[in-house]
């Protein structure tokens, strides 16, 4: 039985040990690449509606707001590149940081010779957008692979936990029934053959008294 527990409480450790190192990962690593990689591109998307914007006035002086799409965009571009990379990731990651600044560049280049907007500028704005996106898309997407794998890994692991729990408590009430059992029977065989004798007794027979007490 002692044994028993004992692997018992050795799994339930062992996957409170998993759960919680898939949900360090999650929290510490996954979801904030993650959730920076979403910022980069919502802050691309948004760099692109007030360039395409600049480029129909096309009078050559990039407005403010313009400005504060490039600051948006480097600044979660900061805090990616920040963040700790796995090896899958980095490899996904590597031309990110090149695509946004040839995407940033181009744009501002454009906009500050006040190109007028047309089909040509419209085609290169639009390629060097959704080559970037698309690298970001695919980064992002390996980012909710893994968080999918760790809310996985933790749903697992507390499952496995209340499967060792219940089989423990499952094992443990049957040692105590059965233990029961027995300390009712150890106690249930003298007690009736005490009544018997006393009956006998009752009745002038003596001889099971005397046989018991030997």
């Amino acid at each position: 039985m002692l044994a028993v527990l004992v692997i018992d409480l050795l799994v339930v450790q062992q996957q409170q040990r998993t759960s919680a190192r898939a949900q360090t990962q999650l929290t510490e690593y996954v979801e904030p690449r993650r959730v920076a990689a979403r910022e980069i591109e919502r802050n691309v998307l948004y760099t692109a509606i007030l360039t395409r914007s600049d480029l129909l006035e096309a009078d050559g002086k990039p407005r403010a707001a313009m400005g504060r799409g490039f600051a948006a965009t480097r600044a979660s571009l900061t805090k990616l590149t920040a963040l700790p990379k796995e090896p899958d990731g980095e490899r996904l990651f590597a031309p990110i940081p090149l695509l946004v600044e040839r995407y940033l560049a181009l744009t501002d280049t454009l906009v500050n010779a006040g190109a007028p907007y047309s089909a040509e500028v419209d085609r290169r704005l639009t390629e060097a957008r959704e080559t970037l996106l698309a690298n970001i898309r695919l980064y992002g997407e390996l980012q909710l692979q893994k968080r999918r794998s760790a809310i996985q890994a933790v749903d697992t692991a507390r499952d496995r936990v209340t499967v060792s729990a219940s089989v423990s408590i499952f094992f443990c009430a049957g040692i105590a029934l059965l233990i029961s059992l027995v300390t009712v029977r150890s106690i249930r065989r003298p007690t009736r053959k005490l009544v018997s004798v006393a009956s006998a007794m009752q009745q002038g027979d003596w001889a099971p008294a005397l046989a018991w007490a030997e």
